[in-house]
């Protein structure tokens, strides 16, 4: 799994954008968990299958679901369901945006390595 250190300004339901790479629907799910409490699959969009046609074995931005962050530090984790799964870019967004393209990527703050600020 991948755990990072977030800081939550502003409260609220955030959508989960992960630029990602699958092979074929077995390698196609991740979870996710805020502050070591896993969300079921069946919290995400599509229950957490996300494999098609179009995106095997392409990197893709992927709308995977919602989590509720409340203000302060929290401890946002992902868990892949396979090891053939690649994430490459997380997006925590409140907005309707889609995530940045490359050339408008900013790097967020950061106080120690594995540490983000929303």
């Amino acid at each position: 799994g991948m755990h990072y250190r977030i800081h939550i300004s502003n409260k609220g339901q955030h959508h989960i954008w992960l630029l990602m790479l699958y092979e074929d629907h077995m390698s196609d799910t991740c979870y996710f968990a805020v502050d070591g409490k896993v969300q079921p699959l069946s919290s995400q969009f599509q229950q957490g299958q996300l494999f098609n046609y179009a995106t095997a074995h392409i990197y893709f931005w992927c709308l995977t679901g919602d989590v509720m962050l409340e203000r302060g530090e929290h401890i946002f984790s992902i868990f892949a369901g396979d090891p053939r799964m690649q994430i490459d870019w997380i997006y925590l967004s409140k907005g309707r945006e889609l995530p940045p393209v490359d050339a408008e990527w900013s790097s967020s703050e950061r106080a120690g390595e594995e540490e983000l600020s929303l």
